[in-house]
């Protein structure tokens, strides 16, 4: 099988590589194509897994094309056409976000798959309302659709498509799909047992800046909220100073830096629970990583990861500007401590890995195939 993505991030995520890597095992072949902003070297990760994939790009774009969306998207097609292409050598495409790759998609005639992530709703969605009517015709033409979480999948379809009676043939070829995790988790996986005692340890991964809210965890999760001692420990890198050095002022908070996932995992076995309430959220890998460590955890509320497990199976959602609902939240989580880390140790981890992640992409391009055959 041969699928040609647009996908726009490739070289600046691993999570790409990852996914081709393990398609490229089950006898999916792929090209891409990216084009990216000029001087765009150091968006490229140095993690990226080693791949037979083709990767077509070319850094054209200026930063003021952001701003001028249609402009955009026809120089990149353009581009695309320049490439000289043959597209009937390729089963299906796959549009790996709904508007910076969705458009290139939709105009290349192709029956395509398109994929709907967080800069699509947090930011396209909210921010260019002239573009909704695009995303509606992207969606309705696409073969199938797939969705990072249960959340993003029903606030999308219903943002979009409101009452309009094409919304149940929208909810029918939608599928959702979370990004995997590496394998070092699930190979180091633990069933551990932990107890609270007088002191709870809190963990966040994540990088420091405003969108992840740590101060709302500093300012709540305090021995006269709990009636314990709360400690967090943050792990991630500094993206904004200032932010930072305005946190360094709470006294329950530790910054342990940027982190390998090997010591990751070490700094977890002292840890009782996960927590990361941001104000917008991706899927959140970190949450499944926790899980692997036995780790209840606190996520954000009609965010990514909500709705991935049951309410209450794993840990609990929160408003990420509720109070009283996050000390409500965290002392369900002590309270029902045993109950929820045996239910954690009881999932099949084996489900969040990119092999997994894969097989379901492939079985969807084949349902998309066979229509075209049909």
């Amino acid at each position: 099988m041969e699928i040609l993505h647009f996908n726009s991030n490739y070289l600046h995520s691993p999570l790409y590589s990852e996914m081709f890597n393990q398609l490229e095992k089950q006898g999916v072949r792929n090209d891409v194509i990216m084009p990216r902003k000029i001087k765009d070297e150091a968006n490229v990760s140095d993690k990226l897994i080693e791949t037979n994939t083709n990767v077509f790009e070319k850094q054209f774009l200026k930063s003021i094309d952001r701003f001028f969306y249609f402009k955009k998207q026809k120089k990149i097609l353009a581009w695309v056409q320049s490439l000289n292409l043959d597209l009937n050598d390729y089963d299906i495409v796959h549009a790996h976000t709904l508007f910076s790759d969705g458009y290139q998609a939709l105009k290349s005639g192709k029956p395509y798959i398109v994929t709907v992530r967080n800069t699509d709703i947090n930011f396209y969605m909210k921010f260019y309302k002239h573009l909704l009517p695009l995303g509606r015709k992207i969606l309705k033409k696409a073969s199938q659709i797939i969705f990072l979480s249960e959340s993003y999948k029903n606030n999308t379809i219903e943002m979009l498509f409101g009452t309009r009676k094409i919304k149940k043939e929208i909810y029918e070829k939608s599928h959702v799909i979370p990004n995997g995790i590496n394998d070092y988790w699930l190979k180091h996986s633990s069933d551990q047992t932990k107890h609270i005692n007088e002191d709870i340890n809190v963990i966040c991964v994540c990088r420091i800046m405003k969108n992840k809210n740590l101060e709302f965890l500093a300012e709540n999760l305090t021995a006269k909220n709990l009636g314990r001692n709360v400690n967090i420990y943050i792990v991630g890198d500094v993206v904004d100073l200032k932010y930072y050095q305005n946190l360094k002022k709470y006294p329950n908070m530790y910054f342990l830096g940027k982190k390998g996932k090997q010591n990751i995992v070490e700094i977890m076995k002292n840890m009782h629970v996960f927590i990361m309430v941001s104000f917008t959220e991706t899927f959140g890998l970190v949450y499944l990583e926790a899980l692997t460590q036995n780790l209840p955890v606190i996520y954000t509320k009609n965010e990514g990861f909500d709705k991935y497990f049951e309410e209450g199976y794993v840990g609990y959602s929160v408003n990420p500007t509720n109070n009283n609902e996050l000390i409500k939240q965290v002392r369900k989580i002590i309270e029902n401590y045993n109950v929820i880390q045996k239910n954690i140790s009881q999932i099949d981890k084996k489900r969040f890995s990119w092999q997994n992640n894969a097989l379901k992409h492939k079985e969807i391009y084949e349902i998309a195939k066979a229509r075209v055959e049909q």
